[in-house]
């Protein structure tokens, strides 16, 4: 009886590099599986904080919720957190979010965190522990005493009402409070990193669908007044 023939080195190192080939060609194309899969999670985030919204408007007389706007707690509670959250390093817990207004119809931490956005979150301020998310500040009636947000059919269905902070912003100005101006940036997590090609972010629009845009876009829509972004009801009398 004949013994089994072995594999020789050169057939080895032969099958090793078909696995390397194998393992390079497969590998991109799960990352970019990995980076649609968590896109859609972050999707999904969005719409859950719209529908959120979109219910308290309906028990609040059509009006939106509270944008959490520097310290201006005369308004009430706002969306992400009760009384303040202006200046408030390091004191902030994940729990607080509970004591917001849309914690009623949305009791899940992880909607209010992008996928992409892992810990440790920024230090400087406490308003990165809570969420990824900003509040539009132009949904808020500006400089008008108690801070009331607009109605709901004061705006447009692709009226941008939540967009992904820039992570990398400054954490004293980006991230002390619950909203931020169109000036402030957006994310470039979803996508690719180049901000002259496909780098982008999930917005959530006042229609209740959320979308991807690249910050190239986002930059242009916010810089028009009346747009989506700049999209206060003053700015379309």
């Amino acid at each position: 009886m004949r013994g089994r023939k072995a594999f020789t080195l050169v057939e080895l190192l032969v099958v090793i590099g078909i696995i390397a080939v194998l393992i390079a060609i497969l590998l991109p194309a799960l990352r970019r599986a990995q980076e649609q899969g968590k896109r859609i999670f972050c999707m999904n985030n969005h719409k859950q904080l719209l529908m959120a919204a979109r219910l308290y408007a309906e028990d609040w007389k059509g009006r939106l919720p509270f944008t959490n706007s520097n310290n201006h707690e005369t308004a009430g509670n706002g969306w992400k957190k009760g009384g303040w959250l202006y200046l408030a390093p390091n004191k902030t817990k994940q729990e607080d979010v509970e004591t917001g207004t849309l914690w009623k119809y949305l009791r899940n931490y992880k909607i209010y965190h992008c996928p992409f956005d892992e810990q440790p979150y920024l230090p400087l301020n406490s308003v990165h522990t809570l969420t990824s998310y900003c509040m539009n500040y132009h949904i808020a009636q500006e400089n008008t005493p108690p801070w009331l947000s607009f109605k709901i059919t004061q705006f447009k269905a692709t009226d941008v009402l939540f967009w992904e902070t820039d992570e990398k912003g400054d954490p004293g100005g980006y991230w002390n409070d619950g909203n931020n101006t169109y000036d402030q940036g957006i994310t470039a997590r979803h996508g690719s990193k180049n901000l002259k090609k496909s780098a982008g972010a999930i917005v959530g629009c006042v229609g209740g669908h959320a979308e991807w845009l690249t910050v190239r876009r986002f930059e242009e829509e916010a810089v028009r007044r009346g747009g989506r972004v700049l999209c206060s009801p003053i700015y379309r009398r």
